[in-house]
């Protein structure tokens, strides 16, 4: 039977991953002629539909008001 004296339980090396992973923030989804834009505050909201409209443009695209909606959703930490 094997006893610690040292007082630590798990070694601590082995518990970290050994794979690498990264975190990253989604601002944009697409499917087909659906997006969703992610934002933090009205004015970027505003800068990300003005450059999907420009891009739209260039593109021979418009957007289309009639079904355009807007889903405003405060975070926990700021009412």
């Amino acid at each position: 039977m094997w006893f610690r004296i040292d007082g630590k339980l798990f070694n601590l090396r082995r518990l970290k991953p050994k794979t690498l992973t990264t975190r990253m923030t989604l601002l944009e989804l697409q499917y087909a002629d659906d997006n969703a834009l992610v934002t933090h505050q009205e004015e970027d909201l505003q800068a990300a539909v003005d450059a999907f409209s420009y891009a739209y443009d260039a593109l021979g695209l418009t957007l289309y008001i009639g079904k355009t909606q807007v889903l405003f959703q405060p975070s926990s930490d700021h009412p």
